[in-house]
């Protein structure tokens, strides 16, 4: 701490205090990251005075990428990054080990005792040189919230020195996440942050504003608002202290040599003096790294995503070729950390299922299940690590309603006439980003595409016609029969009700009746002869009309067609019907 304050013990709450329409603030530090794995043993920070109760998050955060980008760890050469960021290739995807009391400083890509600033604002150490002030040089990338300090602190005239009380669960952190605050005060506010240009302690922060609609951030960053606002060259009284708290380990020797197996060694430590040398014999378990992450179950689709139902639980299983004593982290909407990898996909996968074989002898699986309320799209970022490296990957989860209710129109078997047109419409009662298909007696390679489909045949046959409406996650099928005939023609036109003579001003009735082809819609257009303006019906086929009152193995019907008209004028006329 830049001074010595008043310390007062305030114990994290269970969980985060509700904070209304309170527009919070958070103030990221892009700049304060972990070095290495390891539990979290206690966070102290400096708060101003306040004349109101404060409630506040302190927030590790994991930062990834969309699935077309590579996460790139700070201080890589090729793009002299400050902060992780995002990039198209892969980048620098290192870190090194360090021995006690030292930690890895991605900027100078060295070990630094642990006492010495790694900070683009630190020109003493010699390294490269970092443009001032230090901001993103490529894609921002995403942050997953990996663990959340709830506190709520009482009002304080002074500047109080806080040492927050930790939950007895732990709190894992693993090389590159940072720390973010957030809290209910104005900005600038809440930490105690002063400006200082010869420090090399300095740092950079971005301040962002809440939702408007009040309360907090949850769940972490999914993009960083138009109204940040960055805070430069100052120094803050913030800080986490974290050890690796497992059994000793070590890279093995044996990895230099392309061999991968690891093992236990006995390292022994000389120390010597004038009057005395003294041996320590100490087992350590060599550990592989981690190699060869990969996604075994769901198969990725071509653009490399996960297509999955809604609410239904989906097991995603993934694998690496090595990494001995790793576990798997997954961010929301999975949400889960710690996942231990076995030497077996999971028994619901059976031992020849794709990318369950076992290609190396530190072949190993870890599974997760992931449920989606409602269609669209995530991005779910996993991670694998065990004390020596770690690897991730960001995959696309893509959430789908499952076909149901695929029905034709129109239904059922159909009679259907020789070069006339039909239009069949497919639909459902559920399904999202449905495709529908439609083939004719299993010719694919003819295969048509769409919710509407219009077929005309050339010659009288029997024929089979089939729709497929499907997504990435269903299916559902309907196979009707087809029986093209020859049109029968138009027969036995008869007028009924037409008197020879007919009264001047007086309205008649004219019915017409004809045997038409039941598969055929008809028209019939009257012309009365008075030069006054004719009229015309059209009937839709009987088959649709009637459909089901007609009698199997009937091709023909009587139509029938009624008109009244009043003739203004006497004289001769010539009243005649088409179709």
């Amino acid at each position: 701490m830049t001074r010595v304050y008043s310390l007062t013990h305030v114990p994290a709450l269970s969980a985060p205090p509700d904070v209304g329409q309170r527009r919070v603030k958070m103030m990221l530090f892009p700049g304060l990251w972990f070095s290495h794995a390891g539990q979290v043993l206690s966070v102290q920070l400096v708060v101003k005075p306040s004349d109101q109760r404060t409630q506040a998050r302190v927030q590790i955060l994991r930062p990834y990428c969309s699935p077309n980008l590579h996460l790139v760890p700070p201080g890589c050469s090729s793009l002299r990054n400050p902060f992780s960021c995002c990039s198209l290739v892969p980048l620098c995807n290192t870190t090194g080990g360090c021995a006690l009391g030292q930690y890895w400083c991605h900027l100078l890509e060295t070990c630094l005792p642990v006492t010495s600033p790694c900070s683009p604002y630190d020109s003493s150490a010699g390294g490269p040189i970092y443009p001032l002030p230090p901001r993103y040089p490529a894609v921002v990338p995403f942050y997953h919230l990996v663990a959340d300090i709830p506190l709520s602190l009482l009002p304080n005239s002074e500047p109080a020195h806080i040492n927050v009380v930790l939950p007895e669960k732990e709190i894992s952190v693993y090389p590159d996440d940072i720390l973010a605050v957030q809290h209910t005060g104005p900005v600038g506010s809440f930490l105690q942050c002063s400006s200082s240009s010869r420090s090399p302690w300095q740092q950079s922060y971005l301040s962002l504003q809440g939702p408007e609609w009040g309360g907090w951030w949850e769940g972490g960053l999914s993009s960083v608002p138009a109204e940040e606002q960055w805070f430069d060259g100052v120094l803050c009284d913030l800080r986490v202290l974290y050890a690796d708290t497992q059994h000793g380990y070590a890279v093995s020797p044996m990895l230099s040599t392309e061999q991968n197996d690891p093992s236990g060694y006995t390292y022994t430590g000389t120390t010597s003096t004038p009057v005395r040398t003294t041996q320590a014999r100490n087992a350590l378990q060599a550990e592989s790294p981690v190699l060869g992450l990969s996604i075994v179950h769901p198969a990725l689709s071509k653009e490399g995503e996960i297509h999955l139902p809604v609410n239904i639980p989906t097991l995603i299983v993934i694998k690496i070729l090595s990494g001995s004593n790793a576990t798997s982290t997954w961010s929301a909407p999975v949400s889960q950390t710690g996942i231990p990898f076995e030497s077996s996909c999971p028994p619901v996968l059976s031992v020849s299922h794709r990318g369950c074989e076992r290609d190396t002898e530190d072949t190993r699986f870890s599974q997760a299940s992931v449920v989606l309320s409602t269609p669209g799209s995530h991005i779910l970022n996993i991670s694998v690590l065990n004390h020596v490296s770690s690897q991730s990957v960001s995959i696309k989860l893509q959430a789908h309603w499952p076909v149901a209710g695929l029905r034709m129109q129109p239904h059922g078997d159909q009679r259907m006439l020789v070069d006339v047109p039909q239009v069949f419409q497919a639909f459902v009662d559920s399904g999202s980003s449905v495709k529908y298909t439609w083939v004719i007696d299993n010719l694919v390679q003819f295969a048509y595409e769409g919710p509407t489909y219009s077929v005309v045949f050339k010659k009288p046959a029997e024929y089979k016609l089939s729709v497929t409406a499907e997504n990435p996650v269903s299916s559902q099928s309907l196979v009707v029969r087809l029986t093209v005939e020859m049109m029968s023609p138009l027969a036995d036109p008869t007028f009924h009700s037409i008197k020879e003579v007919i009264a001047v001003n007086t309205q008649q009735l004219f019915t017409f009746r004809v045997k038409v082809d039941i598969s055929i819609g008809i028209t019939v257009w009257w012309d009365f002869g008075d030069n006054s303006p004719g009229a015309n019906h059209s009937f839709p086929p009987p088959s649709e009309s009637q459909g089901s009152q007609l009698e199997h193995g009937v091709r023909q019907i009587f139509l029938q067609d009624s008109i009244s008209h009043t003739y203004k004028q006497p004289g001769r006329d010539l009243a005649s019907m088409t179709t």
